[in-house]
């Protein structure tokens, strides 16, 4: 009925036969989706219905044992009494020969209370002289209230500083007791200085009295503040906390040194 076949109708030919077996693709990718995407019968899927879920437990502050807790008291006991690593007798003598010194010193002090005369002969004020007039010098920048306070600011707080170090440091509480003992002889140094601030009378520096010259810190530092009138009750005052601060420092030294002899003891 027809001729040879050509090339074109050749080609032709088997290009409607490629249309025709891709057809149903579209067809059946639609269908292999839907069955992709469906639920299985029975609702959700096996594994994920039968699997339990837990919620995550949490451990509720108020259920923890009293151990877990970590103990603030234990820490703050263990820096205030911590003992040497490496005692010995030699050690503890001389430290208890320090500390009895120190209490003999202080019952002196307290025996003679305000009396500038004695305090200003004591060794101690030779020592706290020095850091007095540097305070007046490195807060000289800030103002002249501050300058004038520096003073005596700084006579208090370098023993104090040294003590800071020394705990937090260098983990020495007895050489630190040893420090808080000295801000309290320093407050006490402080006292007449303070009292003084309307009588005028205790020799400055240069050997001549605040009435004769300008330059009594504790006249002007009252004045500014209008505190004037009460120097004498802030003197006590200083008086009184110097006291408690030492005693408080011989306790503390003393403490330290009984856990120390009981150690040395069960060793």
């Amino acid at each position: 009925m027809g001729g040879p076949v050509t090339l074109a109708e050749e080609r032709l030919r088997r290009l409607v036969e490629i249309r025709d077996a891709h057809r149903d693709i579209p067809v059946l990718l639609r269908a292999h989706s839907r069955s992709l995407l469906a639920p299985p019968r029975g609702g959700r899927n096996r594994k994920t219905r039968d699997r339990k879920v837990t919620a995550p437990e949490v451990s509720s502050p108020r259920m923890r044992p009293a151990s877990d807790e970590p103990d603030q008291s234990d820490g703050w006991r263990d820096l205030l009494l911590r003992l040497p690593r490496e005692a010995n007798p030699a050690g503890l003598f001389a430290r208890a020969a320090l500390l009895f010194l120190l209490g003999l010193w202080t019952l002196l002090f307290l025996r003679h209370g305000m009396n500038a005369a004695y305090l200003m002969r004591s060794f101690l004020h030779l020592v706290d002289l020095p850091f007095h007039e540097a305070g007046h010098i490195l807060l000289a920048p800030f103002g002249h209230f501050l300058s004038v306070l520096g003073g005596s600011l700084f006579q208090v707080a370098i023993p104090l500083l040294c003590g800071g170090v020394l705990l937090f440091k260098t983990r020495d509480p007895f050489a630190a007791s040893v420090t808080l003992w000295w801000a309290g002889q320093s407050l006490m140094d402080l006292a007449p200085y303070i009292a003084d601030a309307r009588a005028l009378r205790l020799p400055l520096l240069g050997g001549r009295t605040g009435a004769e010259v300008e330059g009594h810190d504790w006249e002007y530092l009252l004045a500014a503040l209008g505190l004037t009138r009460h120097d004498l009750m802030l003197g006590k005052l200083s008086f009184a906390l110097g006291a408690l601060a030492m005693l408080g420092a011989l306790a503390w030294g003393g403490t330290v040194l009984w856990r120390l002899r009981s150690r040395l003891r069960a060793s």
